[in-house]
């Protein structure tokens, strides 16, 4: 025997709200039928892989579900639903995007930089020399792990799992050692400046 279930077929999403307020749940599945495709449809042109649509429409669903008691009646529910999808999104990009910090293209950007602002005409010779010779200075590690990830384009994730470190860790020794490189760089032009 099913207890609760109202036959809501054809009712208004306020009206099914209000039975869902009221104890009949299993109305929910009335609103998650109408309105799932949307929501996916909303998601997929959004996402990369059909697969992360499916997973953020099932968790809008249940937030929609926890949070039910906080619709307005007088909203449009799928407008509702988008907004807490919207949010998800929002979220899921923040958790799955690129981190910049210790990639090629940060050192790049960075050398780049200090060319511009430091680097006059023909002295582009005495900064790879002395490049050159701060990195003889580094520990044959230091160097290695320069060399996997600026060189031969080793990812961090890779080198995480090479040398059983957090992303955090591998991200913070990366940086150490663009550091030293430029400690060193910039006491030798001071000494050459002498």
């Amino acid at each position: 025997m099913k207890e609760n279930i109202i036959p809501i077929n054809g009712k208004s999403d306020a009206f099914i709200v209000d039975e869902i307020l009221q104890g009949n749940v299993a109305a929910y599945a009335l609103l998650v039928d109408r309105y799932q495709s949307a929501v996916k449809a909303f998601l997929v042109v959004r996402l990369k892989t059909p697969h992360d649509a499916e997973d953020l429409a099932q968790e809008t669903f249940i937030v929609a579900f926890k949070k039910i008691a906080d619709f307005n009646n007088e909203s449009s529910f799928l407008a509702w639903l988008r907004g807490i999808a919207a949010y998800l999104l929002k979220n899921h990009q923040r958790k799955h995007r690129a981190v910049p910090l210790g990639s090629a293209d940060e050192l790049e950007q960075l050398i780049n930089q200090h060319i511009d602002e430091h680097i006059h005409e023909g002295s582009e010779l005495d900064m790879f020399d002395n490049l050159t010779i701060c990195l003889e200075k580094l520990s044959d590690k230091m160097r290695n792990l320069l060399t996997e990830h600026y060189t031969l384009g080793v990812s961090l994730a890779e080198l995480c799992r090479k040398y059983e470190d957090k992303h955090s860790t591998m991200t913070m020794r990366l940086f150490r050692i663009r550091q030293t490189l430029k400690t060193c760089i910039d006491k030798r032009i001071q000494e050459q400046q002498l």
